[in-house]
């Protein structure tokens, strides 16, 4: 946060009334949430969700279960809606609900179960909602730390029947105070709505106070000014207090702007801490009096801090040695929340004996990893715990021992079989169908003799942790451009890095740049718009001096399932698909096939066929009179058998194929990706019938998502509540075609804007 950053708030606080309105949009399109409401802070929030669940139960149920450590706020919030707090262990090397420890609990009680994702490190929510569902338990999906994080690519704050961000100082973004409340159920919603209607709204002076602090802390957030907070203690800033009178009130509008425009940089100030962090764990010297706390692998961390455990015995001297160097460094909350003086009479009687969540209470210590961090920072803060714990204490291997990059001639070269190359993707943030081995050599055999292929591994001692899979292709007047693999046919690109991504993607590109004379343009292609790899290239660039523009590519419709699924029945049942469908069932005998495995291949000469006639005579012919994209299919199909993410769906009308999707079903997801119908029927349109069926098969299963993928076909908008862009990235080695892009990227833009 900077002058000009307030000066925009300024301005904007005085001439815009709707930012609140269009605000509260951006969070519903950003998470794919039907309802969103903010109020006065992050717990208030909580606890206004609490008392929305609490009156939904009917009150048969008072109890919710918590971590054994973390942030006081939660608790305090339960009590505040009359709630008694149930306490689950944490398991001390993630911060999470320690194995087990769910198992253990009577759920008769419970009415809700909270995940707080701590300090921006995303709780294990699949298995917390397993065990809730299981049970009839609320889940509320606290990510007051953790906005932007996500788990198995769902973001933080959306795994729950209610979920809230933070925008109270000290988050990843802040407008000083505020609480988001967002849920797809429309019963929690309409209690939620009942309980902030009565809220009192936020009076003049109270917005006057904002002001006040929004402009102390915009001079305090620098790491070397965190001393100053002591000698003012009204920012309530660098404390932790357990208070339970805290007020519930609605959001003090003034302070919309500063939150929205801190939310369209998001990403980038994700980026950076995720940056930051992955230095920390790279550097700092871990050993027995120094633990790691580890982020889940499946989850993309928000980064609010860097927790790390150190033994007691020298936690405080490494907080004085951090301070002393001008560092924010922090023993965060003090005691687990058993042992919270003002929380003994309201936790439930025999729960106290929560071993890890003490143990983290000894030892933790957090570090800061937000933008104003720098590389002397880092040193300093590396230096000061270095200093402490000294040689014979904490001078021993980091968790993330040093890493090499090696261009490597082909996909065969990499070290990795298919086991190991798909174990890869599952670790990292983009897991597609688009980067499985099975894909990658497919797309290779049919195509590979065109490209000069670029793989770039980086490993550690353990084995290859990331990959580039890049290839080299020829221009059209002759330029060598660098793309990913499957460019062209995958409507989802990306890198490949099952840890530490800030360093793997620092070693890949420190290789590429180093090979300027074997290319002229970095193109990117189709990364999906969530994936940290966007800005952590922009940085990249920033800091070596490489060009880069930044293109919004591709726009991704999508219905989401998991949490809506009330919506997407409404979608599956609209009249206007059961009307197709209705026809051909009174007209004849209408049945459908879902096939995989080795069931596909005696279909796919039909399938190639039909798509031929479907798409003859448009401007858009058919890539099925390419007998090289036939080879592609048909290898895919054959690849893919033993694992049956390849799914063909046949709707048989009279017993004869009237329409056929080639689809994938992979990673709780259908993907939408080649359909065709018989141009016989088209007047009656066959291919909304086929897409009402994989609808219901995609409901049924119990899929993530519908994704139309790549494509801003009118028709998609009709059945889907969410929207993702693809992003292209383009580097580029000398100025003159740099200027040229940018250039005609300016003109369209202004085509584009023309009546």
């Amino acid at each position: 946060m900077g002058i000009a950053d307030i000066a925009w708030w300024a301005r904007h606080v005085l001439t815009d009334d709707d930012t609140l309105v269009r605000f509260e949009k951006e969070i519903r399109a950003r998470f794919g949430v039907r309802y969103c409401v903010f109020v006065s802070t992050g717990r208030a929030a909580l606890t206004l969700a609490l008392l929305a669940l609490k009156t939904l139960d009917g009150g048969r149920r008072d109890e919710v279960v918590i971590p054994s450590y973390t942030c006081f706020s939660v608790a305090s919030s339960v009590v505040k809606a009359g709630l008694k707090v149930r306490l689950a262990d944490v398991d001390p090397a993630t911060l999470d609900f320690a194995p087990g420890a769910l198992e253990t609990i009577d759920g008769s009680r419970v009415l809700a179960v909270v995940a707080t994702n701590l300090y921006g490190l995303p709780s294990d929510l699949p298995a917390i909602t397993r065990w809730a569902k299981g049970r009839g338990v609320f889940v509320v999906d606290d990510a007051a730390q953790c906005l932007g994080g996500s788990i198995d690519g769902q973001a933080s704050g959306t795994w729950g029947d209610v979920g809230l961000y933070s925008l109270d100082k000290g988050k990843n973004i802040t407008s000083i105070d505020g609480g988001i409340l967002v849920t797809n159920s429309e019963r929690i919603a309409a209690a939620i709505d009942d309980q902030v209607r009565t809220l009192p709204k936020c009076a003049p002076g109270e917005s006057l106070i904002h002001i006040a602090k929004l402009l102390v802390y915009a001079a305090l957030l620098h790491p070397r000014r965190y001393w100053l907070p002591n000698m003012l203690p009204f920012l309530g800033l660098g404390t932790t207090a357990c208070r339970i009178d805290y007020p519930l009130a609605q959001y003090d509008g003034w302070m919309a702007p500063m939150g929205r425009r801190f939310f369209a940089r998001l990403d980038a100030i994700n980026a950076r801490r995720i940056e930051n962090a992955g230095r920390l764990m790279s550097d700092l010297p871990w050993g027995p009096y120094l633990d790691p706390i580890v982020p889940n692998p499946r989850a993309v961390p928000a980064c609010l801090r860097f927790p790390m455990l150190i033994h007691p015995r020298y936690r405080d001297a490494v907080v004085a040695a951090l301070c002393a160097n001008g560092i924010g460094a922090t023993a965060s909350y003090p005691t687990a929340i058993s042992d919270v003086l003002e929380l003994r009479d309201h936790i439930r009687d025999g729960e106290r004996e929560v071993v890890g969540g003490r143990e983290v209470a000894r030892r933790i210590v957090t570090l800061p990893t937000h933008g104003y961090v720098t590389l002397q920072d880092h040193e300093r803060m590396v230096r000061s715990v270095t200093a402490v714990l000294g040689p014979g204490r904490g001078k021993h291997k980091a968790p993330s021992p040093e890493l090499e990059a090696r261009l490597l001639p082909g996909i065969d070269s990499a070290g990795l079989d298919e086991k190991q190359w798909n174990a890869l993707i599952a670790g990292s943030e983009t897991n597609t169908i688009f980067q499985t081995h099975q894909w990658t050599k497919s797309w290779l055999k049919a195509f590979g003799d065109q490209y000069e292929q670029m793989l770039v591994a980086v490993s550690n001692t353990a084995g290859v942790v990331g990959v580039a899979p890049l290839v080299v292709q020829r221009g059209l007047i002759g330029e060598r451009l660098v793309r990913f693999m499957g460019d062209g046919k995958a409507d989802y690109c990306d890198f490949l890095a099952v840890s530490d991504k800030p360093r793997v993607l620092e070693k890949i590109f420190d290789g590429i740049f180093a090979m300027r004379e074997r290319w002229d343009v970095i193109e990117l292609n189709n990364i999906p718009s969530e994936s940290s790899t966007i800005e952590l290239v922009r940085a990249i660039c920033q800091r070596t001096g490489q060009r880069i523009l930044v293109q919004d590519h591709f726009q991704c419709h999508r219905l989401l399932i998991r949490g809506h699924e009330d919506e997407a029945l409404k979608i599956f049942n609209k009249a206007g698909l059961r009307r197709r469908q209705h026809y051909f069932e009174r007209n004849g005998s209408l049945a459908f096939k879902d096939l995989t495995g080795t069931a596909v291949i005696p279909y796919l000469a039909g399938f190639f066929e039909q798509h031929v006639a479907r798409w003859a005579g448009s401007k858009s012919p058919s890539l099925f009179l390419k007998e090289r994209n036939r080879i592609f299919y048909r290898d895919l199909a054959v690849a893919m058998a033993d694992k049956e993410w390849l799914l063909l769906s046949v709707v048989e009308f009279n017993e004869k194929p009237m329409a056929i999707h080639y689809g994938f079903n992979y990673n709780g997801t259908l993907l939408w990706y080649k359909p065709s119908f018989d141009v016989t029927y088209a007047k009656h349109s066959p291919g909304l019938v086929l897409l009402r069926h994989l609808l219901g098969y995609a409901i049924e299963q119990q899929r993530r998502e519908f994704d139309f993928t790549i494509g801003d076909e009118p028709f998609k908008s009709r059945f889907t509540n969410s929207t993702r862009k693809t992003v292209s990235l383009k580097i580029f080695r000398g100025s003159g075609r740099f200027l040229l892009e940018s250039l005609k990227q300016k003109l369209l833009s202004v085509v584009r804007g023309m009546p």
